[in-house]
């Protein structure tokens, strides 16, 4: 695992994972501000997955109806019980997808034969579920630089773990 300094990705590619969204989405770090200023200006490409950008949809729009409700525990339950607020809540869904567009962050999809590698994955690797589909997607493509606070990913040999938080934080 590595800390963020920009000068080493530049030019490169890297995969984003969830956390740095939603920390830069929420202005709360800012390392993953200036990555993603770094992309926006085209000096490093970002990628992720179809399934890495929903998860961030999810929790930035869970996230903000815990702040703007009040809500506290199993907030996406209450939610679904009261479409109207989610309704409310679609000036965040079109915040955070505008980000992503404005970051020039490329979403890739998940492909059958993917989902068909998780097995493999999983066995070699001991990640699972988006992790393991974020190890796939690295491996199809070729890419060795992930930017991420989750140290489960630290586990395969091959991937250059950036970490946006500062050492004395907590990784997922």
């Amino acid at each position: 695992m590595n800390r963020f300094i920009p000068q080493r990705l530049f030019g490169r590619t890297v995969f984003v994972d969830t956390s740095p969204l939603i920390l830069h989405f929420t202005g709360r770090s800012e390392a993953c501000a200036e990555f993603f200023s770094l992309s926006e200006q085209e000096w490093l490409k970002s990628v992720t997955s179809v399934r890495v950008l929903d998860e961030f949809l999810f929790k930035v729009m869970v996230l903000e109806a815990a702040e703007r409700y009040g809500y506290t525990g199993r907030v996406h339950e209450k939610l679904r019980k009261d479409p109207k607020k989610i309704k409310e809540l679609l000036d965040v869904l079109h915040d955070a997808l505008q980000f992503v567009k404005a970051a020039k962050v490329r979403v890739e999809e998940v492909s059958p034969k993917d989902l068909d590698e998780l097995p493999r994955i999983m066995e070699q690797y001991g990640v699972f579920g988006n992790d393991g589909i974020t190890v796939r997607l690295m491996e199809r493509f070729n890419m060795k630089y992930l930017f991420s606070t989750d140290s489960d990913f630290d586990r395969v040999e091959w991937i250059v773990r950036i970490n946006p938080l500062p050492p004395d934080s907590p990784s997922d």
